[in-house]
């Protein structure tokens, strides 16, 4: 969670690529396909009105069939 509209979304969105690659990696995918961003928001007076934003990134790793 982060304020809404800070600047540091596309960093944001950059840590969650290479995320998910590195857990792709561990499973010896070769790539990550069909990646979604999804933004959740909320804004309530438990958190004295403060506009927060959730991004989750999902993908499938995928591993390549190797030629006979």
């Amino acid at each position: 969670w982060r304020a809404a509209g800070d600047p540091g979304a596309e960093a944001d969105r950059q840590t969650a690529i290479e995320a998910l690659t590195r857990e792709a990696e561990e499973y010896g995918a070769d790539a990550v396909v069909d990646v979604r961003f999804e933004v959740d928001a909320c804004k309530g007076c438990d958190i004295d009105g403060v506009a927060l934003q959730r991004v989750t990134a999902t993908g499938l790793a995928m591993r390549f069939a190797r030629a006979a």
